[in-house]
């Protein structure tokens, strides 16, 4: 999964809910509704009208009593906008705490390099607490960008298979393009992402052609964001894991056996050399030496 379209897919889709609600687009919804049932001799059919009861208003009251008397009013107003609030705060509560993130991580692709727009080290602040523990320097970041960035075409000719691909489909004047369409054009095409220049063919070019060295921190916040989990199922099912641990051998062994187990559990794709396994046991004692060992 490539983290900057997804974000653009999820504000692409955002924008577009949010436009569901303007009046225009909701006639044009009803009107191809209308089309729809035509077309098939379908007879339209009016909701019921429920009978509302008016309530007394009662002294120093301002406010009146105002019902939506019509039955598309009252859909519109109860079912169609409440649903579309509903679905759009799920979408903010999911992704504006990783938006300054995801944010930082979009100047990495292409697009921006190909700008060659300048940054300055707190251009990186995000992203540099998001990956502290590769311990990136934040300045030599924002230097090693900038060079990248000036000569990012000619750094990417040195791949022939990537450099086909900037000068038939990643030009300065179709990202201009891109960033000027709508976001609704971007939902519903995507000739233009499947031959996009990404990220993952930038961090294998560092890696094969030897710029590593050049630009350590550039590789290193390219090597972090293209290990990035595609989705939480495999941290989910290691904490699941983890607690059948716990639960079940808790009170039957040490906490550091109960760590050795839970390493072996969440890394299972990992091949044990079972060999190496039984000589690093058996050294731990001369009786397990003389049963294990053949020496």
């Amino acid at each position: 999964m490539d983290f900057i379209q997804a974000m653009k897919l999820v504000k692409a889709t955002r924008q577009f809910l949010n436009d569901m609600r303007i009046d225009d687009n909701l006639s044009n919804i009803f009107s191809d509704s209308e089309s729809f049932c035509t077309s098939l001799d379908l007879e339209e059919k009016n909701m019921p009208i429920k009978r509302t009861s008016i309530k007394k208003k009662m002294s120093g009251e301002r406010a009146n009593d105002e019902r939506l008397l019509s039955s598309k009013d009252r859909y519109i107003s109860e079912v169609y906008n409440m649903t579309l609030d509903k679905t759009l705060m799920k979408l903010d509560d999911r992704y504006n705490n990783a938006e300054n993130v995801f944010n930082e991580i979009s100047l990495f692709s292409a697009e921006h390099l190909l700008l060659k727009s300048a940054t300055t080290p707190s251009s990186f602040n995000y992203i540099c607490k998001w990956l502290s523990s590769t311990n990136i320097d934040q300045d030599s970041l924002s230097t090693e960008y900038n060079l990248f960035s000036n000569n990012f075409k000619n750094f990417m000719k040195t791949c022939p298979e990537i450099s086909v691909n900037i000068d038939n489909n990643t030009t300065i004047d179709e990202f201009s393009h891109e960033n000027n369409s709508s976001d609704n054009d971007s939902l519903r095409s995507n000739d233009e992402d499947t031959n996009a220049l990404k990220l993952l063919d930038i961090f294998k070019t560092l890696s094969n052609t030897g710029m590593s060295a050049a630009f350590p921190n550039l590789y290193l916040a390219y090597k972090g964001i293209c290990t990035l989990p595609p989705t939480s199922a495999s941290a989910e099912r290691c904490f699941s894991k983890l607690k059948l641990i716990k639960t079940n051998l808790r009170s039957t062994m040490s906490e550091s056996r109960l760590d050795h187990l839970m390493l072996i559990s969440c890394n299972s794709d990992i091949d044990i050399q079972i060999d190496e396994a039984i000589n690093m046991y058996g050294s731990r004692s001369k009786l397990l030496q003389s049963v294990l060992l053949f020496s």
